[in-house]
């Protein structure tokens, strides 16, 4: 396991953390997806047991991401946020130097 190509800030860590302990998930990993063309942020998560085959295995602020291999080069330098207006919703963004 190498260094986290995403970066999961503490807004959000503290959302996953609660969101799993209300469906009784003891062991908090996340799975980070596409979404299909055309939806705002093309990224969703998705809280997820273990690991499927092939996929890279990272942490973030503590919290396990599960990767497809394919996937990571799409996600480097993604920040995953937190914002909890109007029911609350994950915000993906891209750093940019």
């Amino acid at each position: 396991m190498g260094p986290s190509p995403l970066t999961l800030t503490d807004a959000a860590k503290k959302h996953i953390e609660d969101t799993a302990f209300a469906y009784g998930v003891h062991h908090i990993a996340m799975r980070v997806r596409m979404t299909p063309k055309g939806l705002k942020d093309g990224f969703e998560l998705q809280l997820e047991e273990e690991p499927l085959e092939g996929d890279e295995v990272y942490v973030s602020n503590g919290i396990r991401f599960y990767l497809e291999r394919a996937l990571v080069a799409q996600v480097r330098g993604l920040t995953i946020d937190f914002h909890p207006r109007g029911g609350g919703a994950f915000v993906f963004r891209r750093d940019t130097a």
